[in-house]
């Protein structure tokens, strides 16, 4: 047993610890959050703006530090950063159980958690994840982004149990900051090897004697300066913006405009239960296809299940309308294309640069943390509905549709780009 052990191939360690990393940080961050901000909100007499702004500023941290961060993954490998992530993060909720202002909730928001969301998201462990893989990359960074789906799943109840069971708020934050404190040993202890990737690797279970991945299948990998250069990747960029705006705006607000609606409280978790679920399929299945024909089009398609998604949540009026739009729709569409975003990076500038090129793109993604939580929060205090807000993410979901069909795989030739189709 311990021998088959030594001869599975470390990627697939990389892939499960990721996967449950991911799954601790999203089952107590943006997706869950929701429950315990509005009693902390009606508590504390702050206004909707007011928390989605600590919110906000977290992103923008992150988008600053994530640059820096990228490089060193490119370097020195991710065991110490994501260790710092998870510690970070834990002690960021514990902490929150003893704010009394709003400019405490802000700095413990947003730079303990942009210190953990620059270590711990996306834009950090999917470029770790691409060098380990190739022939399988869509496939694997699929599984691992459905992680933050199943945690959500998982602890979403969790947290309204500890809510329902302490009746405090406080006590909610401070008890499942534990969590990713806890297993931030492991993770640390599982990523002992060099975590940077393998020179002579191989997309196979095992192997006593893996080939060189270059050998097998050579990849050509873009520098930084490389990929500004080519028109595609702003493309990308803009298309990211649009698409990361409404599904974040989405996510934050989805809890209390269906609160808003009518229903209970009980129904809304269920929503991120079966998102969760949904979104999971979503993920794998957007990476398995990926790995098969033109991601481009992929994230076109599922950018158009988006848009219906809302339309249905919007306008539905039943609960029916609630599930299908939230539980089913919109979290297989959400969840392929959080899925697919990394993956045509990886896919069209290559792996070897991939931390540093991820980095870039964060602070690039501005738009889209600053605006899409804010924008619904922002329309809701001033009309004191979110529909409009949700509205407007329609619109902006059909422009990402049309985005998405015209992007091109950029061409690689020396210093030169040229662009070709997929």
């Amino acid at each position: 047993m311990k021998k088959l052990l030594t001869r599975v191939y470390f990627g697939y360690y990389v892939v499960l610890t990721s996967f449950v990393m991911l799954a601790v940080r999203a089952g107590v961050g943006m997706q869950t959050l929701g429950f315990i901000i509005e009693p902390m909100q009606n508590e504390m007499k702050w206004s909707t703006t007011g928390i989605t702004f600590s919110l906000t500023f977290q992103l923008i941290v992150a988008a600053v530090l994530a640059p820096y961060i990228g490089k060193r993954l490119d370097v020195f490998g991710a065991r110490n950063i994501l260790t710092t992530g998870l510690v970070a993060n834990g002690v960021m909720l514990v902490l929150m159980a003893y704010v009394q202002q709003l400019w405490q909730l802000t700095l413990m928001i947003g730079l303990l958690g942009g210190i953990s969301q620059a270590c711990i998201g996306n834009s950090l462990v999917m470029p770790f994840i691409s060098k380990w893989f190739h022939e399988n990359r869509g496939t694997m960074m699929g599984i691992v982004s459905s992680g933050a789906n199943l945690g959500a799943a998982i602890l979403a109840p969790v947290v309204v149990l500890l809510m329902n069971s302490t009746d405090n708020w406080r006590s909610t934050w401070f008890l499942i900051g534990w969590l990713p404190i806890i297993i931030s040993p492991f993770v640390y202890f599982i990523l002992r090897k060099n975590s940077k990737t393998e020179k002579g690797s191989t997309d196979k279970l095992t192997s006593s004697a893996p080939l060189p991945l270059q050998k097998k299948s050579p990849e050509i990998s873009f520098t930084v300066k490389e990929t500004l250069k080519t028109p595609v990747f702003w493309l990308l960029i803009i298309a990211w913006n649009l698409a990361d705006f409404v599904m974040k705006g989405a996510l934050l607000n989805r809890i209390p405009f269906s609160l808003e609606m009518g229903y209970e409280i009980t129904d809304a978790a269920g929503i991120v239960v079966v998102y969760g679920i949904m979104a999971i399929i979503g993920k794998i299945g957007a990476g398995w296809f990926s790995d098969r024909i033109s991601p481009n089009m992929l994230a076109a398609l599922l950018s158009l299940f988006q848009t219906s998604a809302l339309i249905i949540f919007v306008y539905g009026a039943n609960k029916t309308a609630l599930y299908l739009a939230y539980s089913i729709i919109s979290g297989l569409s959400s969840g392929g294309i959080i899925a697919l975003m990394p993956i045509i990076l990886a896919k069209y500038y290559g792996s070897k640069f991939q931390g540093a090129i991820s980095g870039i793109t964060n602070p690039l993604l501005l738009f889209a943390a600053l605006g899409g939580p804010l924008s619904a929060s922002v329309i809701q205090d001033i009309t004191g509905s979110y529909k409009n807000g949700f509205i407007l993410y329609m619109f902006l979901s059909v422009a990402t549709v049309i985005l998405f069909v015209f992007l091109k795989k950029p061409g690689y030739s020396g210093d030169n780009y040229k662009s070709e189709k997929v």
